[in-house]
């Protein structure tokens, strides 16, 4: 009669992931030990900004951290996705009063205090009369007034700066947008070549999305998590 061995697992004393996002203000060695000192055991690369040079060097960076520290610490991509954006401003930052009115336009134009463009061409399509926008990722908030052709006036209910290339969200509304891109995939594979398995995707509109990325690395003989 075999009797089966009790094995005992020591677990960690807390269970909470400590996430941090790393960017020019932590991109360094001694920064990075720091935070890895400190608790982190999550980093957080956002490939809505940067380059794959710069990314690789980050990478390259907690890696070295985690071994010297003898920590773990899960690198996450964070895939851009079909983020709506401010358009280019003639001048930033913008300030937006509680009050005023500023126009939205699909045009590619420069945008200025009362006219700013959104790159988003179905913008008209995905609004109505009352529907709410947020610039800025969700410090700035608008009411839409009117509609006119391709552009949409609204008044400003929060204020604040706003510069080029921020985010625009739309509650509620319905999307025009493919939730997986190019860039998304070339993300995950530039992640896998360099022994990232953690991903995370943005503004996924069911579980096909997740599917999707899961699919493109078996492809590539791997899994992931998201």
């Amino acid at each position: 009669m075999s009797v089966s061995k009790k094995i005992s697992i020591k677990l960690p004393s807390h269970k909470t992931k400590i996430v941090c996002t790393i960017g020019p203000a932590s991109n360094n060695k001694s920064k990075i030990e720091s935070m890895v000192k400190s608790g982190m055991n999550i980093a957080r690369l956002n490939f809505s900004h940067g380059s794959f040079i710069e990314h690789k060097k980050n990478i390259k960076l907690i890696q070295d951290a985690s071994v010297k520290l003898n920590r773990i610490v899960t690198i996450l991509i964070d895939l851009p996705g079909s983020k709506i954006r401010v358009g280019k401003l003639k001048s930033e930052p913008i300030l937006l009063k509680k009050g005023e009115y500023v126009t939205l336009t699909t045009k590619n134009t420069l945008g200025t205090n009362s006219l700013i463009p959104i790159d988003y061409k179905r913008l008209m399509e995905s609004v109505s009369k009352g529907s709410k926008i947020y610039l800025n990722d969700g410090l700035i908030e608008l009411r839409v007034k009117q509609i006119i052709n391709d552009e949409v006036r609204c008044k400003v209910v929060i204020g604040g700066p706003i510069l080029s290339n921020k985010g625009c969200n739309l509650p509620g509304a319905k999307l025009f947008l493919d939730t997986i891109t190019d860039k998304d995939f070339q993300s995950v594979e530039f992640g896998l070549k360099h022994g990232i398995k953690t991903f995370g995707v943005s503004f996924i509109k069911n579980a096909d999305d997740l599917l999707k990325v899961k699919e493109f690395a078996r492809k590539k003989g791997q899994e992931v998590y998201l």
